[in-house]
């Protein structure tokens, strides 16, 4: 049984003393506190954020971010993104709310029915189609 476990005992020994003097360290409370980086020259950040001052995003050359509205120009019509994007959002919208209120308006009474005959056929053929 020890003759298994004897490399990994000299390990954890190392982790227990580890463990012991950073609970009692007082000094060691910036080990628990995350680092953060910033790598904000790639292209992902230059998308978000814009290739001009991360902060105002001016001095901008091409796009200003995702952040400020700006997503870009399309690649088919030429146009900026975000008035594409306006231009049809109503419609968009029109369709999605309709769409939630007959879906409302159909299974509220289905299962309000289902509910007051429990285990009938309605109950469990509309459990089974809805």
């Amino acid at each position: 049984y020890n003759i298994y476990f004897k490399p990994l005992q000299d390990g954890m020994e190392e982790v227990v003393q580890s463990w012991q003097k950073g609970t009692t360290n007082p000094s060691l409370w910036r080990n628990y506190i995350p680092v953060i980086r910033w790598h904000g020259d790639n292209q992902y950040h230059r998308w978000l954020l814009g290739d001009g001052n991360w902060l105002t995003g001016k001095g901008s050359t091409y796009q200003k971010g995702w952040i400020r509205g700006d997503m870009g120009t399309s690649y088919t019509t030429q146009l900026p993104v975000r008035s594409v994007i306006a231009s049809r959002i109503g419609w968009s919208l029109f369709f999605t709310f309709s769409s939630v209120l007959l879906a409302y308006l159909i299974s509220v009474p289905i299962g309000m029915k289902a509910a007051a005959a429990r285990n009938s056929f309605f109950d469990r053929s509309s459990s089974v189609l809805l």
